[in-house]
Parts: structure tokens; C-alpha cells; sequence
């Protein structure tokens, strides 16, 4: 079966290391990553040539932290004529503080972003899925969903919904050869993991990094932060047909953090 790929939030952090991760693979025929920063998405996308240049790469300038900007990406995909069959709704924002303190607006842009999104692009092209007779669809949430926190509030609760989408598309379409199942990835040093780190240490910087980063290692179960790698390998695994009648789950990648 050629994968004709879709990766949410795919320029940099965790949604590049799954473009990437992806271009090694001999039975990819498409990639076509999104997110708001053109420049990056270009230079993820000529670094995913330069590690295969026979894959069809394409990247799409997207936004969607409105339903507005929303159905303008869902209009971009459908006009590049792209049968989906694997969607990868890895795009996640967040702010770290007070719940009071935080602007309506920003808290309407997280709930967008992390729950609307991958909810509209499902429902949208689900018909490209249903049509293959073969799918998957793998939502990124957060190993936070376990763990509440105030000063997370919106991340959480945003997060949270993808749990119960995942087991919603399963009921629906696991009859149509499509499998839906949500990763939770623990602390990683992607943008929003260093933002956490920072928190907690304020004079977090490049010079001390490496220390610092494993001061917060020592402090999780496993001893260590998780690897993008922990994140792509599961992925792998979902997307192999030996994950064929796995759906609806979830899976923690997370340090041991349960």
C-alpha cells in the first residue's frame, strides 16, 4: 500500500522528525506537511527531498487557529487533488500561566488548534480515506491529559478531546479499513517542552541546556525526556499492518509517566 501522507504542524519539532522519519520509508509515495511559517515548512520540505527525492513532496501554508483560516487550508488540500490515506494532526500550541490570566482570544486559538482542527480535517477528508478502503489517522495529544495542571488549563482540556475523537472515528469507520489512535507524548524538547522547562527554571539558556535538561531528566520515572524517536517508531508501528486492527487506542510515550 503507497501512504499518501498528511502532517499537521510539520516545519519543525516533532512534526518534522515524523517528515523526515517518513521520507526513509520505501512504500511513501506523498508527504505534504502544513503549518503557519512558510520559510520552514520550505526547509523541512527540501530536507526531506535531500533524504529522498523521489518522494512528492509538497508544502502548504496553513493556519488554524481560526474556522476561517481553517477552511482555507481544507480548500488547499482538496484542490491538490491528494487522496489522503494517512492524516497526522501533530499541530499543538499552548501558553503556560494563570488560567486568568490568559486572553480569551488565545484560549479560542488553542481549542482551534488542538481540537477543532483535527476534528474538521477528519471530517473532511474522510471520503479520500473511505474511497482507499485502507487508512490511518493518528492524533498527537499530550501525556499531560493524565496530569492536569492549572497552569496548563486550556492545553489540557484541548488536548483531552483528541482521546475521545479517536474512539469516535473508530466506532464510525474501523468497518471501512480506517484505524484512529491518539500518542501521548511525554516531555520532549520540542518549542512548548522547553517553554515548560523554563518555568520551572528560569535561567534555562543555551549555555546551560545540557544541565539543566537533565536535572528535569532525572526527575521522570525512565530517567530521561522522551526522544522524538520513541514518537516516530510508534507511529511506524500504527501505520504497519501488523497495527491493522488496532484502533481507538492510545498510546503513552512518555518517560514511564502514567
Amino acid at each position: 500500500m503507497k501512504k499518501r501522507v498528511l502532517i499537521t504542524g510539520g516545519n519543525k519539532g516533532l512534526g518534522k522528525a515524523i517528515a523526515l522519519n517518513m521520507a526513509t520509508k520505501s512504500d511513501i509515495e506523498t508527504i505534504v506537511i502544513t503549518a503557519r511559517n512558510n520559510t520552514q515548512l520550505e526547509e523541512t520540505k527540501k530536507e526531506i527531498l535531500k533524504i529522498n527525492f523521489k518522494i512528492d513532496v509538497k508544502a502548504i501554508q496553513g493556519d488554524l487557529s481560526s474556522f476561517e483560516s481553517i477552511t482555507d487550508l481544507i480548500n488547499e488540500l482538496k484542490k491538490s487533488d491528494i487522496s489522503f490515506n494517512v492524516i497526522i494532526n501533530n499541530a499543538g500550541t499552548g501558553d503556560i500561566g494563570p488560567f486568568e490570566d490568559t486572553e480569551d482570544r488565545k484560549i479560542e486559538e488553542v481549542f482551534y488548534v488542538n481540537a477543532i482542527a483535527p476534528t474538521l480535517l477528519i471530517k473532511n477528508l474522510l471520503p479520500g480515506l473511505r474511497q482507499n478502503g485502507w487508512g490511518r489517522i493518528i492524533n498527537i495529544s499530550s501525556i499531560s491529559v493524565f496530569k492536569p495542571n492549572a497552569l496548563l488549563l486550556p492545553y489540557v482540556v484541548s488536548k483531552s478531546v483528541l482521546k475521545s475523537l479517536s474512539e469516535c472515528i473508530t466506532a464510525a469507520e474501523i468497518k471501512n479499513g480506517i484505524t484512529c489512535n491518539t500518542i501521548m507524548p511525554g516531555l520532549m524538547l520540542t518549542d512548548l517542552g522547553k517553554k515548560s522547562i523554563k518555568r520551572s527554571f528560569p535561567d534555562y539558556n543555551d549555555q546551560n541546556a545540557a544541565e539543566i535538561e537533565n536535572k528535569v531528566a532525572k526527575n521522570m520515572p525512565s530517567g530521561q525526556l522522551v526522544d522524538l524517536s520513541e514518537i516516530t517508531s510508534t507511529i511506524d508501528f500504527l501505520l504497519s499492518d501488523s497495527a491493522r486492527g488496532i484502533s481507538g487506542e492510545y498510546f503513552r510515550v512518555a518517560s514511564g509517566i502514567i
